[in-house]
């Protein structure tokens, strides 16, 4: 379930179907980048939450960097916040 390698509609499904999978794979995301501080991962991501929105919303970092990056009109998306409301669930660690 929420495998990277399924198709975005495939992960996105699974997830809106087992939310508390997603706190499940958050916790184990900030236990990673908590034991791991100079990882890639903290190359392209702030946080465990935006590493997860691209793992459940984009197949690449680019496509993160076009959907949750700054842009012109709005600044950088909260990816917690856009979590919770997409899913309708508090992700609080």
């Amino acid at each position: 379930m929420g495998c990277p390698l399924a198709k975005k509609s495939q992960r996105i499904q699974e997830f809106r179907d087992h939310p508390g999978l997603i706190r499940m794979w958050l916790r184990a995301g900030q236990k990673y980048l908590d034991t791991h501080p100079n990882n890639r991962i903290a190359e392209y991501y702030n946080d465990v939450y935006e590493w997860m929105a691209m793992q459940i919303f984009c197949d690449t970092v680019h496509e993160f960097k076009e959907k949750f990056g700054p842009n012109l009109f709005y600044g950088k998306v909260d990816c917690k916040k856009y979590l919770e409301d997409y899913f309708n669930f508090d992700l609080t660690l």
